[in-house]
């Protein structure tokens, strides 16, 4: 491994980092081997549930369920054009959108494998 940018900050960790990344890439590996796991017993448990007309079975393992989940969400433009059509001032509509917003604000850390791998 080599580093193509390492900030003053980081001098004298290099041998930690590689480390770090290291096991971040085989995380990583294990992720994408476990994704394709899940999506392979999703797919067959579905079949065999369709098959048999069930949606459960639960085991000393573990249990797995068919979950038909439906979802709402608000399309903020719609409704914009909605109230503005509505007869409802633009500045009202664009002000009461402003005041109505959460922001928050989370520190994480991310990886990202070389590119074009």
């Amino acid at each position: 491994m080599k580093f193509i940018n390492l900030p003053t900050g980081a001098q004298g960790y290099e041998d930690a980092l590689k480390e770090v990344i290291s096991l971040r890439v085989r995380a990583n590996e294990m992720k994408s081997q476990a994704k394709d796991k899940e999506e392979e017993a999703n797919s067959l448990f579905q079949g065999l549930a369709d098959a048999g007309k069930f949606d459960v079975v639960e085991t000393n393992l573990g249990t797995m369920r068919l979950v038909n989940k439906e979802t709402n969400t608000l399309d903020k433009e719609k409704l914009k054009d909605t109230l503005i059509r509505a007869g409802v001032d633009s500045d009202l509509v664009a002000d009461s959108f402003k005041k109505s917003m959460k922001k928050s604000n989370t520190t994480y850390v991310r990886f990202f494998p070389p590119r074009g791998e």
